[in-house]
């Protein structure tokens, strides 16, 4: 059986929808990250088991490869010299648990965050600003980004 094989778009873009079920309530965030270290090790692991509840969930993904190998000034993506991108990511249900959860994910983001390369997957924003999509980008393509022409008026 081979384990790495051509995906179509759809069922790829689908792979990770049973950890995100509908109905409940999210609030993430995310860096990219070095490679692993102890220090950043020691972070991740403190702070995924203070998590508050059990939907919610910590996602390492390994990065490099074609998307490492890539001329970076080729595409809008940015920071492909970026060994993993980490997604913090708090769900529930119950309303009640919002600030806990809310709490939880900020400080785990706090703590991981010094270790980061300062970047951001722009899929893995959320309500984080101009600065945080900024860093998604890079200067210079957000600057190239922003001057792209809109979408044609509407009649």
């Amino acid at each position: 059986m081979d384990l790495v094989r051509p995906t179509p778009y759809a069922a790829h873009q689908a792979l990770l929808d049973a950890a995100a079920p509908h109905g409940l309530n999210y609030y993430w965030k995310s860096e990219y990250l070095p490679p692993l270290g102890d220090g950043l090790i020691e972070r991740l692991t403190e702070h995924a088991w203070r998590v508050e509840t059990p939907e919610s969930y910590t996602i390492v993904f390994h990065l490099g490869g074609a998307v490492g190998r890539a001329d970076p000034e080729a595409t809008a993506f940015e920071d492909r010299r970026a060994a993993h991108a980490v997604v913090v990511d708090a769900a529930w249900s119950d309303p009640a648990r919002a600030s806990a959860c809310i709490a939880w994910t900020r400080d785990f983001w706090q703590a991981v965050h010094p270790y980061s390369t300062g970047r951001i997957y722009v899929n893995f924003l959320g309500e984080e600003g101009q600065d945080r999509v900024r860093a998604a980008y890079g200067e210079a393509k957000y600057g190239r980004l922003r001057a792209l022409p809109g979408p044609p008026a509407r009649q």
